[in-house]
């Protein structure tokens, strides 16, 4: 919950996680209400494979690296041209980040050839 809660105090609108362990979304949930963004952000027990992400423009990673080649299919075939995404720690194969920070990688999504 610390990146939905983050997100929220740098000032979106909605926040949204997907946790697949029980307890820590719970935990992630009772942190995003003590922080008064219950309205507006949540942490769903819920694995992101089944996401629907076409209306998200910006996605917060930390994921295993053998993962990685296929959430990009994912990203691609979901996310518009121009959303964002933030990978911690590990890179995206086959896409070039636009800035890096230490070990996060910013990308963004590019326009269809």
């Amino acid at each position: 919950g610390r990146l939905v809660i983050a997100a929220m105090n740098a000032g979106a609108r909605r926040s949204m996680g997907y946790e697949i362990h029980p307890g820590l979304t719970k935990l992630s949930n009772w942190k995003i209400r003590r922080a008064g963004f219950e309205d507006r952000a949540i942490v769903l027990n819920h694995s992101m494979w089944d996401a629907n992400l076409a209306e998200v423009n910006l996605v917060f990673l930390y994921q295993i690296p053998y993962a990685m080649a296929r959430l990009r299919k994912l990203l691609e075939s979901q996310l518009a041209p121009g959303s964002r995404v933030v990978s911690h720690a590990f890179k995206i194969p086959g896409w070039e980040p636009e800035a890096t920070e230490g070990n996060v990688m910013l990308y963004k999504i590019k326009d269809p050839p």
